[in-house]
Order: structure tokens, then C-alpha cells, then sequence
């Protein structure tokens, strides 16, 4: 079975989207909350990811409202961008590179 990380797994995609992709992979979540296999902020750390995966989903992001001050833009920046790359990065150092490569956030 491929296995497959999904970020971002206690937001709205993610929990509609567990159920589904159970049924066909080895499912590891990465996210802030302790309910996820790997927890990592994101938007401020690389993560360690000692496995492989064939598939990242990934569905991390803050979306549902405009920013509206500094702050809030910043915070956008830090999640959707600088923890994208922080992704990245963690992928780019693990065991083997993934085949695909989904980003489906903001």
C-alpha cells in the first residue's frame, strides 16, 4: 500500500478527507495538534520525517478570512508560505522524495 502524508489533517479538507484515503493508503497526518502522528508547527519548523512517502497531500493553511491588519497578513505569510517551505524542506531531507505532490490549501 503507498503511503501517504497528509498535512493539515484537523482542518475542514483534512478531516472529510481521512475516511476516504484510509481505504487506499498508509496514512501518516503531520499538524500542530497533538491528535496528528507528526506534530509540527509548520509555518515556524522543519519537521523530521524519518519515513518515505509515495503521496503528500497537502492541505495546511489558514484560510475563511480576509487579513485585515499587519499581524494578520504576517500570520498568513508565516502559515501558507514559510510553512510550505519548511515542508518542503523536511521532504527534500527525508529517506525518498515523493512521486506527487499536492498542494490544495490556500
Amino acid at each position: 500500500m503507498k503511503k501517504l502524508l497528509l498535512t493539515g489533517a484537523t482542518g475542514f479538507l483534512g478531516k472529510n478527507m481521512i475516511p476516504v484515503l484510509e481505504k487506499s493508503y498508509t496514512l501518516t497526518t503531520l499538524g500542530r495538534s497533538q491528535k496528528n502522528d507528526v506534530q509540527c508547527n509548520l509555518s515556524e519548523n522543519v519537521p523530521a520525517l524519518n519515513d518515505g512517502y509515495n503521496i503528500v497531500l497537502h492541505a495546511a493553511g489558514k484560510a475563511h478570512v480576509v487579513p485585515k491588519t499587519e499581524s494578520e497578513k504576517n500570520e498568513f505569510y508565516q502559515v501558507n508560505l514559510e510553512g510550505t517551505k519548511n515542508l518542503c524542506k523536511a521532504l527534500e531531507l527525508s529517506p525518498v522524495l515523493p512521486e506527487t505532490f499536492v498542494f490544495i490549501s490556500t
